[in-house]
């Protein structure tokens, strides 16, 4: 027999941010639709998987966006809010939460922090799951998170707080020459290599409201090349995304050099099993992050040199769609949204309604047996 509601209960069962996203994209008005559809006819909610968003953008959508393309039956059972609502709440029939914000978030915003850590406490009560939580976001601020790393027994640069008053002499001695300067919260910003105290003294500490000053490591190569490389975890299972060579120190994707054998190194590269599998789980665990990407590099001596922990990477970016000679980044995108995918369903307790069982899975425990 079919349950009836009133419109009051109707109202009162939906969250006010779920109404404001009703209001804000034809995506959001899609999953509360079905959400009060099923209120109306069963009186209850169906279970799902809760997303927090930033409400000033879709930061990272890549793999929304993936999964409403390709598996749109799957992208209904994900339910987005945003930060925009004062009073964040738990969704009726929630089986898991997703914060997708930008790490750290208590360094950044602070009151947000607050009211999603009391998010997080009320779904534990409930009990479900969170995934990578915001009490550990702050793991992945460079100074501390290269600490963790290094007390594993890993190679990572040495830092040393800073600020416009500390002397270029101090930093040179801690640190020795070249060393870098840069932002300690966040990805991106300004990075400075400081060669010389010239150097040092045109900094424009103005766009470092976390200045931290980092040991230069060397990894290049003979020929004078630079390689980045990024491990993408989710869980225990964990998949290449991609290899950057090129000339500059500061390896960002966009800086690749497109040439046949470097693009060759990269595909074989990323349909290998990772020999550093093992290690960057246990890293992982120990940053208690459910969901990373591990940026490194390799030195004179074949060293592994940890760069940074990432727990909200980009998987791919538009131009890497779209570049014709970059079709292995599309290969390796959907190897790890599908990895996500999975992990994502079967912490909710939806595992059978996964349409695709990810490779990623049966390549980790091949590289487990094999170390």
């Amino acid at each position: 027999m079919k349950k009836t509601i009133t419109p009051a209960q109707l109202k009162a069962a939906v969250p006010a941010s779920l109404r404001h996203s009703l209001r804000s994209t034809h995506w959001f008005a899609h999953s509360v639709v079905r959400h009060v559809e099923n209120l109306r006819f069963t009186g209850k909610a169906t279970p799902h998987i809760h997303v927090l968003r930033d409400h000033e953008r879709k930061r990272n959508w890549s793999f929304f966006t993936w999964l409403q393309e390709t598996y749109p039956e799957q992208a209904r059972l994900f339910r987005h809010t945003t930060t925009h609502d004062r009073n964040l709440a738990p969704l009726p029939g929630a089986a898991l939460f997703i914060p997708w914000l930008q790490d750290p978030v208590r360094e950044r915003w602070l009151p947000l922090y607050n009211k999603v850590v009391a998010l997080e406490e009320t779904y534990g009560k409930l009990g479900v799951p969170v995934v990578n939580s915001v009490r550990m976001l702050s793991n992945s601020i460079k100074s501390r998170a290269l600490n963790i790393i290094r007390n594993e027994g890993v190679r990572t640069a040495h830092s040393l707080h800073i600020s416009p008053e500390t002397s270029f002499e101090e930093v040179a001695t801690a640190l020795g020459l070249p060393f870098i300067v840069r932002n300690d919260v966040g990805h991106g910003g300004a990075v400075h290599l400081v060669q010389s105290a010239d150097d040092y003294h045109t900094i424009t500490w103005s766009q470092l409201p976390y200045p931290v000053a980092l040991e230069y490591i060397d990894t290049t190569d003979a020929e004078g090349y630079y390689r980045k490389y990024r491990y993408v975890m989710m869980g225990n299972e964990g998949k290449m995304r991609s290899l950057v060579i090129t000339p500059k120190w500061m390896a960002h994707s966009e800086d690749r050099v497109m040439q046949k054998r470097f693009l060759d190194e990269e595909r074989t590269l990323l349909r290998t099993a990772n020999p550093h599998h093992a290690l960057f789980n246990r890293l992982r665990k120990r940053l208690k992050f459910d969901f990373v990407a591990f940026d490194y590099a390799f030195d004179a001596q074949e060293q592994l040199v940890v760069w940074e922990p990432n727990p909200f990477p980009v998987i791919i970016r538009p131009y890497e769609w779209q570049h014709p000679e970059l079709t292995h980044h599309h290969e390796a995108a959907t190897e790890i949204f599908e990895m996500m995918l999975w992990h994502y369903l079967s912490l909710a307790g939806m595992a059978e309604r996964c349409p695709v069982r990810p490779k990623i899975a049966e390549e980790a425990v091949a590289c487990n047996e094999a170390l």
